[in-house]
């Protein structure tokens, strides 16, 4: 009987003591927590604008590029902007500037039929993706390193030798107008 009431006492005193031992050394000490988010106090990033100029190249057509480089991943990122877009779309012909940028990427080339050009471009892992706003068209690129001489032979092709299938401009002139129709749907 003793035995027994003695193990309960040196367990639950050893228990006691692991409790305290964790609480008071374990335990962080922290801050108290202030009242208001804008309390919280943050260490300087010290982190400035990087300036353009370093990177800036006029090419011999005129044409300003920016050109970084970074080492770190294998993948080109090109992105451009062109005078163009919804403004200056011909009367009666709204809507072709957004038209055209979908039929860049999707409308196939003199050398790629549009099929053939979705197959190369999801074979190599290569993203094209075009857009018009109301006063430009944007265009971006992206792919790996290994790539680089196949997509900009592709990417040459799109910009300055599109075919505009007309299955697929019946297709995404389809799709523009059910978007138009049902634009007040929801």
């Amino acid at each position: 009987m003793i035995i027994k009431n003695t193990n309960k006492i040196v367990t639950g005193l050893i228990l006691c003591a692991a409790a305290h031992f964790t609480l008071t050394s374990a335990a962080p000490v922290s801050k108290p927590l202030p009242e208001h988010p804008s309390g919280i106090k943050y260490n300087s990033l010290n982190w400035e604008v990087p300036m353009g100029n370093d990177h800036r190249t006029v090419l011999k057509n005129g044409l300003i590029s920016y050109i970084a480089t970074d080492k770190r991943l294998p993948i080109v990122h090109i992105s451009g902007l062109v005078h163009y877009g919804s403004l200056l779309d011909p009367s009666g012909k709204e809507g072709i500037s957004t038209l055209m940028s979908t039929l860049l990427r999707n409308g196939g080339t003199q050398k790629y039929s549009a099929d053939t050009l979705d197959d190369i471009i999801d074979l190599c892992a290569m993203e094209f993706s075009f857009g018009a706003s109301e006063s430009q068209l944007s265009f971006s690129a992206s792919f790996l390193e290994e790539y680089t001489d196949q997509a900009m032979d592709i990417l040459g092709q799109i910009i300055y030798k599109p075919a505009f299938e007309q299955k697929r401009i019946e297709r995404e002139r389809t799709r523009l107008l059910e978007s138009v129709r049902h634009q007040f749907d929801n």
